[in-house]
């Protein structure tokens, strides 16, 4: 029952009973398992039975720590607000459990993690009680009206122990159990959804020459560089000795590896972090892994491109700190130039500003609090530095390097957007999944630091940064310019930013791979993958308007085309109705397109096959006529020498016989083919534009005849059918 989701107060008070007793159970886990009644041969546990008893007693484990800053586990007389005017009110209690702040009402129940909480606002209003402001890092706001000043204690007292633990283990993605159901459980039990990025079977499908490049295994047990991947792809004329030697030159040990290879230029793009070049610092090895960079390049390519993620003023506070950039006089043929990307906390203000100005309901301008917000400026920038490194990849040929300071927040920002721009593969799910798997989870973003997950609460405010959600922004708005282009929809996308922050999941528990490998997650938690491969999410997350672009797309970074995410920051103030019958007749019509397609494309078939036959028989006919004049020839110059009449007209009559039965017996003429080889000659073969223009009329003539959607979603009121329309 533990790793189940309570969702109802009856399963709360289960779970609260068993955080309260298991200290007893868990001061005789050693003795009950060795027991006579488990020790004999009868009884003794299977290695599948120890395994769900270590998994069962972990949340357990958990529930008892939980306990000690759980002082009272119902907060009764709780009024919901709907914001901080009062406006509606809901009246219920709060349920305090181990994993959960639970809300429940008569009509209505709330779940939150305690780990997406955050943070909080509290108001004292005479007379009234305490308003309670829990924000929450999915952009949920809750509003609790508290009866008095001790039950808001009580209540901050758990939400600050448990909202960012101290541990690891006291995370609900360690008691959270994924069930499939019945039909899909074998098939997806089956895959290994832990281990989905295959290292070498990207490097083949980018085509990556190893005559020029390879593959170095220096990083295979995570300890030359723990927040690289195990496999890195460097020049094939620099040797391990020699990224040693640069490891020590580049900020974290990140030194320039192969994040993407474009197929057709044959030029790499490259990440890595900043040179600690301080005051005029430089590395000979560095200097000559970026001229290896552009010998390992075809011969038509001379020149690289460098762009620093940060702004000019960023790089010279870190260049007083021991870091700093490239030096074009010492790296020859090297371009460089500044990206202009804000610092982590800038952007955290920044965001947490926006989702208040999306969510404020009061009167004033909605634009102007946009404005000063200036999350829409980051949009804009990270936009525009991604277009100029895609750009420079497609259509200049030119190798790219990205770093900012640590290399392991913008420049995969940057990378990820350029790959999604210039490969249609990565706007397939698949092909987005393993984009996030290679970018950012094998190449060491912190997701537990720029989400708080747990650990040090002093460090909370200063490592917190919203990176991973702008990569998601980003993508939406290319998904406004270019809504076909992408298979998935921005649901896809909004649950990948709510498990990334909520930590219901593991994969994106801990910052790098090492710490993954050290914490099991892939034995005692469960993948995002696993949630998202099932046929019910899978159909959630599908675009209907799917057509695959097989060109890169530029999308516009101008203000004028940055657009406002409603349904991802608004989600919880504004009504989605309106956004879900339009869901509906979306889905509808794209159901209806691809019945009609399917429909065209079989008559297409048959006006093709009856088009084959017709000029087969036109053939046959002409052969036969062709035949005929010979005969005739022949019977001529026979009665000429005295075969008589009778024989010209019996050929004649043979003639005329077999003519009349080409074009008149048989009934093959008798199809759709009719309409398009009308007005044609006999033995015309019926030419392309007959064939496309009947295509055209079916399609018409299907699209008439098919059901108005607007029947299927009856309840869509009259401004939604003249949004449809």
């Amino acid at each position: 029952t533990l790793r189940q989701r309570p969702e109802s107060r009856a399963q709360t008070d289960l779970h609260l009973l068993a955080a309260a007793c298991s200290r007893h159970l868990l001061s005789h886990r050693g003795t009950a398992l060795t027991s006579p009644s488990y020790t004999t041969d009868q009884h003794q546990p299977t290695n599948t039975q120890q395994q769900h008893i270590s998994r069962s007693l972990a949340p357990l484990a958990a529930a008892m720590e939980f306990t000690n800053f759980i002082r009272v586990p119902r907060i009764p007389n709780v009024l919901l607000a709907d914001g901080p005017g009062l406006n509606t009110l809901v009246r219920g209690e709060i349920c305090l459990t181990g994993h959960h702040l639970i809300f429940a009402a008569e009509a209505k129940e709330i779940q939150i993690l305690y780990n997406s909480i955050d943070y909080t606002e509290k108001k004292v209003l005479p007379g009234k009680g305490v308003l309670v402001l829990l924000r929450c890092k999915t952009s949920q706001p809750l509003w609790l009206l508290l009866s008095n000043e001790d039950y808001y204690a009580t209540l901050m007292f758990t939400i600050d122990n448990l909202a960012m633990p101290v541990s690891l283990d006291w995370l609900f993605s360690f008691c959270f159990q994924l069930r499939f159901n019945s039909d899909e459980e074998v098939q997806l039990n089956s895959v290994d959804f832990w281990n989905l990025f295959d290292c070498q079977a990207e490097i083949e499908r980018m085509g990556v020459p190893m005559t020029s490049w390879r593959i170095s295994d220096i990083n295979a047990k995570l300890e030359f560089c723990p927040s690289y991947p195990a496999h890195l792809v460097v020049p094939r004329d620099v040797d391990d000795s020699i990224l040693m030697d640069i490891a020590k030159f580049r900020d974290k040990r990140r030194i320039p590896v192969v994040s993407y290879f474009h197929k057709r230029n044959k030029v790499p793009l490259i990440r890595c972090g900043q040179p600690l070049a301080g005051s005029g610092k430089r590395l000979y090895e560095d200097e000559r892994m970026f001229r290896s960079i552009l010998d390992a390049c075809p011969k038509t390519v001379t020149r690289g491109l460098i762009v620093d993620a940060r702004t000019a003023a960023e790089t010279a506070i870190d260049r007083g700190k021991g870091g700093g950039i490239e030096d074009s006089k010492m790296y020859f043929n090297w371009t460089v130039v500044n990206g202009a990307m804000a610092d982590l906390r800038t952007l955290y203000d920044s965001f947490i500003k926006h989702i208040e100005a999306v969510q404020d309901t009061s009167s004033g301008s909605f634009q102007a609090r946009l404005d000063a917000a200036g999350w829409s400026r980051h949009v804009q920038t990270a936009l525009s530095t991604s277009v100029v490194v895609a750009f420079n990849l497609h259509r200049e040929a030119m190798p790219v390097v990205v770093h900012d300071g640590n290399g392991w927040d913008r420049p995969l920002l940057v990378s990820s957007l350029a790959q999604v721009m210039i490969d249609p593969y990565f706007r397939t799910i698949l092909g987005f999944s393993m984009l996030i798997e290679k970018e950012w989870l094998e190449c060491g973003h912190p997701f537990s630091r720029r989400h708080s997950h747990f650990g040090d609460r002093s460090a909370r405010s200063r490592d917190r940064s919203p990176v991973f959600q702008l990569f998601l922004e980003c993508v939406w708005q290319i998904m406004q310019q270019f809504p076909c282009a992408f298979e998935f929809n921005e649901h896809f996308l909004i649950s990948l930013g709510d498990f990334s922050t909520t930590a219901q999941f593991g994969t994106f528990l801990c910052d790098d791979m090492k710490e993954r490998q050290a914490a099991r997650l892939s034995t005692r938690t469960t993948s995002v993958w696993a949630f998202f491969a099932q046929q019910s999410e899978r159909r959630r997350i599908e675009n209907p308007l799917f057509e695959a672009i097989h060109d890169w797309i530029k999308p516009s970074s101008r203000p004028q085309n940055i657009a406002v995410w409603l349904r991802c920051y608004g989600r919880f103030t504004f009504t989605q109705e309106q956004h879900e019958e339009m869901d509906v007749l979306v889905r509808f019509l794209a159901d209806q397109r691809k019945a009609v397609r399917h429909e065209v494309e079989l008559l297409m078939r048959e006006v093709e096959g009856a088009t084959a036959e017709t000029a087969a028989a036109s053939a046959a006919e002409a052969g036969a006529e062709a035949e005929g004049e010979t005969e005739a020839d022949a019977a001529a110059t026979g009665s000429g020498n005295g075969g008589g009449s009778s024989a010209g007209a019996g050929g004649s009559g043979i003639v005329g016989g077999g003519k009349d039965e080409s074009m008149l017996g048989g009934d093959q003429l008798d199809t759709p083919a009719d309409l398009s080889l009308a007005g044609s000659t006999a033995g015309e073969a019926a030419p392309e534009t007959g064939i496309s223009a009947l295509a055209q009329d079916i399609l018409e003539a299907l699209e008439a005849e098919s059901p108005s959607p607007r029947k299927v979603a009856a309840s869509a009121s009259a401004s939604d059918a003249l949004a449809f329309q």
